[in-house]
Parts: structure tokens; C-alpha cells; sequence
């Protein structure tokens, strides 16, 4: 028993980290996004999924902006859609949008800030710096992250 006790207090104690990070610098909309709303400027029958894109675009940036828009067409091309009861225009609509988001070139996150092609949010970009800083710990690492991120989507 006092051997369990001496292990015990040897093995680091949990660490509670609260972190600050600055806001996006600016809003902007992605060469993906602009595509879309060219085709779909009323956002009438993409209306959810440009919503969350610009929600997920200020709080994590243009790269998981565009992976909704990926998400998306998995979403279509399951089964998801064609919406019935519409009419021909909006499933053109839909088809030219899946078209677009399927030749589309997805990024991987870029966390370097001064780097042109920076496309996460620095909250993101903190999170990951954090997150790194633990990967000495390896396979042994056990970590819980609590975020307040309040969207419905499917509203």
C-alpha cells in the first residue's frame, strides 16, 4: 500500500492551463466561398451550410471554413440530397456546387503566422502550440480540452 502512495506522488499532478489568444485580425471570405455564392448568391438552398462556413470561419479559420464545405458534399453525395420537391433550378444549383466543392484543392492547416499562406485562427494556432508542448509525454498523454463553441447546425 505505501508503495501506491510513494508511485503516487511521484507521477506529475494534473495541469490546468487557461489560455489567452487574440482575435482574427479580420473577417474575410474564401476563394471557395466566393465560388459558391457566385453561383448561389441568395444562399437559399445552401442557407445552413453558409451560415456555419462563416461561424466556423471566425473561430477557426479558412481552412476548416472550406472543410465544411467538404463536409458538405460527403453530406451530398451520401444521399443527403437531391432535394425533392424542388425544382429543377435548385437541384442545377446543388449539382454545380458539388461540382465546384469536388475540384476544389483542400489545404492542411498552416499555423505559421507569418506565413502567407497562415489559414487558422490564432485561437486555433494556440490551442496546437499547447498540444504540441505535450507531445513529449507520447502514447501516455491523456488531456480533456473545454471550449465554449455554441452552433447548431443544422438549424
Amino acid at each position: 500500500m505505501s508503495g501506491d502512495i510513494a508511485s503516487a506522488a511521484l507521477r506529475p499532478c494534473p495541469r490546468e492551463e487557461v489560455s489567452l489568444y487574440d482575435r482574427s485580425p479580420r473577417s474575410f471570405e474564401t476563394r471557395l466561398s466566393k465560388q459558391l455564392h457566385q453561383v448561389e448568391s441568395s444562399e437559399n438552398v445552401f442557407r445552413r451550410e453558409f451560415k456555419a462556413v462563416r461561424h466556423v470561419l471566425l473561430e477557426l479559420g479558412a481552412c476548416a471554413s472550406d472543410l465544411v464545405w467538404r463536409r458538405t458534399l460527403l453530406q451530398t453525395d451520401t444521399g443527403r440530397s437531391l432535394r425533392k420537391g424542388y425544382d429543377a433550378s435548385v437541384n442545377d444549383v446543388e449539382l454545380t456546387v458539388r461540382d465546384i466543392i469536388k475540384n476544389c484543392v483542400f489545404s492542411m492547416p498552416n499555423l505559421d503566422p507569418s506565413s502567407r499562406g497562415f489559414n487558422v485562427t490564432p485561437k486555433f494556432a494556440r490551442l496546437m502550440q499547447i498540444l504540441k508542448s505535450c507531445e513529449p509525454y507520447g502514447e501516455s498523454f491523456r488531456g480533456i480540452v473545454f471550449g465554449l463553441f455554441i452552433y447548431n447546425y443544422h438549424e
